[in-house]
């Protein structure tokens, strides 16, 4: 299974490069292009060399770090030459708009190959290095929305080195270079998020990304902390508290509000907007932090639960993903996780509630796949119950939502059950932050 995998990777490699072949030469007279793919290529060969362990990649050497160059910054700017290719005469035109997607693949699939090397720490550091330089390189110079679509597309995928791990299921990179991936990554997101949302320029694309860019660097950093040794936790070297905070007060005011353009939009945009909105949502979640700093993740999203379900404008996907961002947040002490819990159980009767006005052949349809992804989610509090009475409410939804994954009617009527876990303490969602209160007088 191994050899099969190494072959199917090294194919992947081969067929990348000669797919992209002759994309230079696509229309005479562009030379800046030609020598832009010509130095790509190299730095592509050079990438494989080390993704498959032929030779290890040393960062004291000028000509690695340039082959991270020449191949970040193809990737990254290859798009601004898409007029000077003719579609037509050209079918490998459309090959650029792919590349930001095979930075995921590198690291989720052909890179991972290299990840128990010595030098796979450095090479992961210098590659999401480079790949943000070119990234904002590019949303500087450029107001081509579609050219400034293509380099904030890279984000995400860039942020998966973050998280990377070896085959021993441990975190590829150590504490401090995690931290400064991930606080460059924080960095870059924040910017790109702060100016899209107050719309200078009004960039919706770049909005969505830079979330998802956040999002994953988040997921990425919060899912390795409990895989460290507790020699390394000892010794773990903190992302900076204050860009993160800074960030997810801005991600906060995109769930939660409305902003002033939606007056007078069309559905299309409504629609548009609220896919934004969920991004932000999930961020929210993705930090797995209920308090950072003056930041409270947690409340943003136990407020929209403790709204109006039946009223509110929230799609179903956006509270399916508010709840799973408050199931999976650290039960930490100050974190009121029978209030939490609660409000879940309410998400979850509206839910089931829902479900059972579905009619037709799509009846079960998003249910069924957002049933499997909260099923997911309540393991952890399945796991680890922080009381008796979540391990009860959370037996009884896993039961309801296994069910309705088999496609059968789900039983799940327990509004007395989530009285008691709202009334054990007072209705603040971080103890003793009079701030976080949630209910009536919110």
């Amino acid at each position: 299974m191994v050899s099969r995998n190494i072959s199917l990777a090294f194919s992947y490699a081969a067929i990348l490069i000669a797919s992209l072949a002759g994309l230079a030469f696509g229309q005479p007279g562009s030379p800046e292009l030609k020598d832009l793919y010509t130095k790509y290529q190299a730095g592509r060969t050079q990438l494989n060399s080390w993704m498959s362990n032929r030779t290890a990649f040393d960062s004291t050497k000028k000509e690695d770090l340039e082959a991270l160059s020449n191949y970040s910054r193809f990737v990254c700017r290859g798009q601004t030459f898409r007029d000077r290719l003719s579609a037509s005469s050209d079918p490998s035109v459309i090959l650029l708009l792919e590349l930001p997607d095979n930075v995921q693949k590198d690291i989720s699939q052909t890179m991972i190959r290299a990840f128990d090397q010595p030098y796979a720490p450095s090479l992961l550091k210098n590659y999401h290095r480079t790949m943000m330089e070119e990234v904002e390189a590019v949303l500087l110079e450029s107001k081509d929305q579609f050219v400034r679509l293509n380099a904030t597309r890279v984000l995400p995928s860039a942020a998966l080195a973050i998280g990377a791990l070896k085959r021993d299921g441990k975190p590829v990179l150590d504490s401090k270079d995690q931290a400064e991936a991930y606080n460059r990554q924080i960095v870059l997101c924040k910017k790109l998020v702060e100016s899209a949302w107050k719309g200078i320029p009004r960039d919706d694309a770049v909005l969505l990304y830079s979330l998802r860019g956040a999002r994953e660097a988040m997921a990425g950093y919060s899912h390795t902390v409990g895989l460290r040794t507790d020699r390394e936790k000892k010794n773990l070297v903190q992302p900076d508290l204050a860009q993160d905070m800074t960030l997810l007060n801005l991600v906060g005011e995109i769930a939660a509000q409305m902003p002033s353009w939606l007056s007078n939009a069309t559905p299309e945009e409504l629609e548009g907007f609220r896919s934004i909105r969920r991004e932000a949502i999930r961020t929210l979640g993705a930090s797995g932090r209920s308090k950072v700093g003056a930041a409270l993740p947690a409340l943003v999203l136990g407020r929209i639960l403790a709204g109006d379900l039946a009223k509110d404008n929230y799609r179903l996907d956006e509270l399916t993903d508010v709840a799973i961002g408050l199931a999976g947040m650290r039960t930490e002490e100050s974190y009121n996780s029978d209030l939490a819990a609660s409000l879940v159980g309410n998400f979850l009767q509206e839910f089931f509630a829902r479900h059972a006005q579905k009619q037709g052949i799509y009846a079960s349809f998003p249910f069924v796949y957002h049933a499997a992804r909260l099923n997911t989610a309540l393991q952890a509090w399945d796991e680890k119950p922080p009381s008796p009475e979540i391990k009860t409410l959370v037996g009884k939804a896993k039961a309801a939502l296994t069910s309705l994954e088999k496609k059968q009617e789900p039983q799940f009527q327990e509004a007395e059950l989530i009285k008691t876990l709202r009334d054990k303490k007072p209705l603040l969602l971080i103890n003793g932050d009079e701030k976080s209160r949630i209910g009536p007088a919110q």
